[in-house]
C-alpha cells in the first residue's frame, strides 16, 4: 500500500468511526470493495447512522479530495491503483 492508499484508509476511518486492518486495507482494489468493507464495518453496530447512499457519497467525496480525481471518476468498478492512481 502507498502513501496515498494509506492516507484514504485513515481518513475513511475517521468519517466513518471505524477500524480497518491492514489486512482488509490490502484486499481492497476497486471503489466498490472500498464501499462494501465499510458497509461490512459499520452493519456491526448497534445503531447505524448512515443509509448506504450516504456512505457513497460521503466516501466519493474523500477519494476525490485524497487522491484529487475528478467525482465522475469514482465508479464503482475504477481501481485505486490502476484508474486513480493512488500510490
Amino acid at each position: 500500500m502507498g502513501l496515498d492508499f494509506v492516507e484514504l484508509i485513515i481518513s475513511i476511518e475517521d468519517a466513518f468511526d471505524i477500524a480497518i486492518e491492514d489486512e482488509q486495507a490490502s484486499k481492497v482494489v476497486t471503489v466498490d470493495d472500498c464501499y462494501k468493507l465499510i458497509l461490512n464495518k459499520i452493519g456491526k453496530r448497534e445503531v447505524r447512522s448512515w443509509s448506504d447512499e450516504h456512505v457513497w457519497d460521503k466516501m466519493n467525496d474523500l477519494i476525490v479530495y485524497q487522491l484529487g480525481v475528478k467525482p465522475e471518476e469514482v465508479v464503482s468498478s475504477a481501481e485505486f491503483i490502476k484508474d486513480l492512481g493512488a500510490d
